[in-house]
């Protein structure tokens, strides 16, 4: 509905109102009824428009176009971590190489170093660095224990950029919409056979569920479960996205582990750089404890 425009000083003049208040009440009356009358059409004008139906060949076509891409990356955070009833927060600094390694100080009160993670495609490196100075070098069964799932670096990756499963099969997404955003969802998604290089891989199949921006098709929710684990559930949802060289990168996310116990994670990243050349500083002091 469109605001018609009416010329109030046909009827009315300040001379009329003054002293009239039969005159100024119904001049109030019939400003009111314009600023309703504009109120409908601005609110009709934002009106969601249904979306296009999309087939999930072009979805997952958009989807790799979309992606954040980088070579090195780094980038300030705030986590804050909560388990049951317990909560933490912490701050820090992560780096990466794309493909290649994940490497993250953790620090307490904002200037002490409590941890540094240096994590590769094939191993998982953490310095304790207040007490102990225990040092532990291990696999993906520590972080899967921790966040209670089954992943790879890869997975890992993805997940922390808001990015599709690059090594995993994309053919048997099916295509709909819900919550006026795309959904891709599969009942089976398994890594490509070529990326396959241990048992876990090859046994790890994830039920799958990607919603996507219809705008700028980001990902904006992700919801996977392994087959077989249980009825467990990891889900991350990606929020506040900022341009970084020409690429739309969420700068909030929450992630969520739910079966019988709850885990829920949020960082938040800032001082993001894609332009600098990084360095993985990790030193194991000589009376560190494997």
């Amino acid at each position: 509905m469109k605001a018609a425009k009416y010329h109030l000083n046909k009827y009315f003049t300040i001379r009329d109102i003054k002293g009239n208040p039969g005159r100024l009440l119904q001049f109030v009356l019939i400003l009111s009824l314009l600023l309703i009358f504009s109120s409908c059409s601005t609110s009709r004008r934002q009106l969601v428009t249904p979306l296009k139906e999309e087939g999930p060949e072009f979805l997952v076509q958009k989807l790799k176009q979309s992606e954040f891409t980088f070579h090195h990356f780094s980038a300030r955070f705030n986590l804050d971590i909560r388990k049951n009833h317990s909560e933490s927060s912490f701050t820090g600094q992560i780096r990466m190489v794309n493909d290649s390694i994940i490497w993250a100080s953790v620090m307490l009160s904002g200037s002490i170093e409590a941890a540094r993670m240096m994590i590769t495609t094939d191993s998982v490196k953490i310095l304790e660095k207040l007490v102990s100075k225990d040092y532990f070098r291990g696999d993906y069964n520590y972080i899967n224990q921790f966040l209670e799932t089954n992943i790879d670096f890869s997975i890992l990756q993805s997940l922390l950029l808001g990015n599709d499963f690059k090594y995993y099969e994309s053919d048997l997404f099916k295509a709909s919409i819900d919550e006026h955003m795309y959904q891709l969802s599969t009942p089976g998604r398994r890594k490509l056979m070529k990326y396959v290089s241990n048992k876990g891989d090859a046994d790890r199949v994830f039920l799958q569920d990607i919603w996507m921006d219809p705008s700028t098709f980001k990902i904006r929710k992700v919801r996977i479960k392994e087959t077989g684990s249980k009825g467990r559930t990891l889900q991350t949802e990606y929020d506040d996205f900022v341009e970084m060289a020409g690429h739309l990168f969420p700068s909030k996310i929450k992630l969520m582990v739910q079966d019988r116990k709850k885990f829920r994670a949020e960082i938040r990243f800032t001082k993001i750089d894609t332009g600098t050349r990084q360095t993985f500083p990790f030193n194991i002091p000589k009376s560190g404890n494997n």
